[in-house]
């Protein structure tokens, strides 16, 4: 069965398509049908792939190996976000570029079953490529679901459009009923003693006038009265010139005042209808990207389970050594002791086979669900060539000042998921408590990481997306000044889980709502925007895992904070830019 046809047109194949079809009507259960299946192929796509990444920086850390394999996979990234997405997004449509971009994750989770130079680079190198791929086709069909979902409460008449509607119609009759009574009481007028008439401008002289009201006719005829004669002339159809002092002395032009006032209530209505599509838009993506954030975002809990179960098996007896070691922000790599090597041990050949064919498995069971039961949104395919052309869009989002702003919080979301990957399981936990705690501790990381994610989507339409980042914001400060001092020890176990669980809370929010900010921003050109998110974010994470090896941990923690307190000052001010456009608009 096909998806329906967008009713937001967004890339450049979809703007090709015909517009004379009629509209294709879907259902909640089919949208919320889509979302699962793609949540479900993310989850367990990265359970796979986040059991062995985790490890890298401890279980493949001979000559460096895992963290330059990192760091060579997210620079091949940053280079791919630029050239790739758009073209085959455009040519393939979102569902098959996922799927294919899926398959390329295989080569770089089996590599592991014999960590080498000539298994380990090329891998990565394309896994790289593929990565913005797989993010931008997520990105895409994530809003064009909520585009949908969107519409159809819009139809349905619920959430905010429909009681803004309400209240506005509610007012708008008080209004109405305030100004019939204003404009038909000119009689009345004359009869309050304290309110002294004042004599039209046309027929001030030594005669005295009065007026009254016609009680035979719903409308205010004026009468005017010559003392010295008598006589009464009717001059309501005489046009008057405007008295700004006194304007209910005047009668207006019922016809003229209907139509004024039916041409302001429909532009009003045009106005509010406008206001309440954007509004349920807004809430509806921050919702789907929120659940679709928990989904990747959770997959740290299960593979953390993964990985530290299997990876127990291989210990006999814990007995750690902690006299001699500097861990947590004093840990340096060129200070490495034997205290060190003796809690960080590589686990056994049958232990790692063991873990890479589970991961494995899995990979093929994610590419499996999404093929089967995820739905293609249905678009016009062209047959598409690489030209430059298609850089034009990419490097037309970057130079917009909203892009230029938001890069520092961009590359932020990769630089404390690589800081926590390459670093934090290294220096903190593998050093004090063990390699194979890794897996037990990233479990609260994880956790953390997808309760804040989706929780961050519902707040966002009750206190608003400001508010939500601010306070992730706040605590991503504390937990690098608590990283700052906490020396690890595993006598206080609990600790451990604190650390990660403080560090994932900011990182479920960002990763989410700031992705979700993107695709309110530039929903003219998503794909190019989306690509452009995950390559400063993969810059980040390039940046983290290539210096993992040469700077101490007190350095990388001052780096991190001069990258979050400049990355949020842009925020906000997009924030600002963007309810600007919204009240001219």
């Amino acid at each position: 069965m096909e998806f329906p046809r967008l009713h937001h047109k967004s890339y450049e194949t979809l703007k090709d398509a015909d517009e004379n079809l009629p509209p294709t009507k879907c259902g909640r259960a089919q949208i919320l049908k889509n979302l699962l299946a793609l949540c479900t192929g993310t989850l367990f796509l990265f359970i796979a792939y986040d059991a062995l990444t985790m490890l890298q920086s401890t279980m493949n850390r001979d000559s460096g190996i895992g963290v330059i394999s990192q760091a060579t996979l997210y620079a091949c990234f940053c280079v791919s976000a630029i050239l790739l997405p758009k073209l085959i997004i455009s040519k393939f449509g979102s569902k098959t570029t996922s799927v294919a971009a899926m398959f390329a994750y295989l080569p770089y989770i089996a590599s592991n079953y014999y960590p080498h130079w000539s298994l380990m680079i090329p891998s990565s190198i394309l896994l790289g490529i593929a990565g913005p791929l797989l993010w931008a086709s997520y990105g895409v069909y994530l809003n064009g679901i909520s585009a949908l979902y969107a519409d159809l409460l819009k139809s349905k008449g619920k959430d905010i459009a429909h009681n803004i509607k309400f209240t506005v119609k509610e007012k708008r009759k008080h209004s109405h009923e305030n100004v019939s009574e204003h404009a038909y009481q000119s009689s009345s007028f004359t009869k309050d003693r304290n309110c002294e008439t004042p004599q039209p401008s046309a027929l001030h002289s030594s005669k005295h006038q009065t007026s009254t009201s016609s009680d035979s006719t719903n409308n205010s005829n004026w009468i005017i009265v010559d003392k010295s004669t008598g006589n009464q002339v009717n001059i309501s159809n005489i046009r008057k010139p405007p008295n700004p002092e006194y304007p209910s002395l005047y009668p207006r032009n019922p016809s003229a005042d209907e139509s004024t006032k039916h041409s302001k209530m429909n532009e009003a209505k045009g106005l509010i209808s406008n206001n309440d599509s954007s509004i349920v838009l807004a809430s509806t993506t921050a919702k789907f990207f929120g659940f679709h954030g928990m989904s990747h975002l959770s997959c740290h809990v299960w593979s953390s389970l993964l990985s530290y179960f299997i990876l127990k098996t291989d210990i006999e007896f814990e007995d750690f050594k902690n006299a001699s070691c500097t861990c947590g922000a004093s840990f340096c790599n060129d200070f490495v002791t034997d205290c060190f090597e003796s809690n960080a041990g590589d686990p056994s050949t049958s232990v790692r086979y063991t873990l890479t064919s589970i991961c494995v498995c899995m990979c093929l069971f994610s590419i499996l669900i999404v093929g089967l039961f995820l739905e293609q949104l249905e678009q016009e395919k062209k047959q598409l060539y690489f030209s430059f052309d298609f850089l034009k869009a990419t490097y037309t989002i970057l130079k917009r000042k909203e892009m230029l702003l938001l890069i520092p919080l961009s590359v932020h979301t990769g630089l404390v998921q690589g800081f926590y990957v390459g670093d934090f399981n290294k220096s903190y936990i593998a050093c004090a408590w063990g390699t194979y705690h890794v897996g037990l501790v990233a479990l609260c990381y994880g956790i953390l990481c997808g309760v804040s994610s989706v929780l961050a989507g519902v707040l966002v339409r009750i206190i608003g997306r400001r508010l939500v980042l601010t306070c992730a914001a706040v605590v991503n400060i504390i937990s690098i000044v608590y990283l700052f001092m906490w020396i690890p020890d595993p006598r206080y176990p609990k600790m451990f889980f604190f650390a990660a669980g403080l560090w994932g809370i900011p990182v479920g929010i960002v990763w989410s709502q700031l992705r979700a900010f993107y695709g309110v921003l530039f929903q003219e050109d998503e794909e190019a925007a989306f690509s452009a998110f995950h390559m400063w974010s993969a810059l980040g994470s390039c940046i983290a895992f290539g210096y993992s090896n040469f700077f101490c941990i007190s350095l990388k923690l001052y780096i991190i904070l001069a990258v979050t307190v400049l990355g949020f000052a842009g925020y906000y001010i997009v924030e600002m830019i963007h309810c600007k456009n919204k009240a001219i608009d």
